[in-house]
């Protein structure tokens, strides 16, 4: 999702940007630099979002799961049949 919404993001805005830094510095050189630390930037927030992931998942996989516990004969709003 998160991916996703970046890639489209980059498609829209990218050409854009770097139209408009050639125009102002008359070199594609800038721009390839821009986006060089760009790239650097998301790969050090995907790592960043990864690391998170995974001690999420190892907490919940660590946390023991609690046991359902029916409703009491006193619960209101619940439908009692008898037989």
């Amino acid at each position: 999702g998160c991916t996703l919404t970046a890639w489209s993001a980059a498609g829209l805005f990218g050409p854009t940007f770097v139209t408009r830094v050639q125009e102002n510095t008359g070199s594609y050189a800038t721009t390839l630099y821009v986006f060089a630390g760009l790239f650097a930037v998301a790969l050090f927030v995907t790592g960043l979002m990864t690391l998170d992931i995974r001690a999420k998942r190892a907490a919940q996989s660590a946390a023991p799961a609690e046991p359902a516990t029916p409703p009491s004969a006193t619960d209101h709003g619940t439908l009692r049949v008898s037989r």
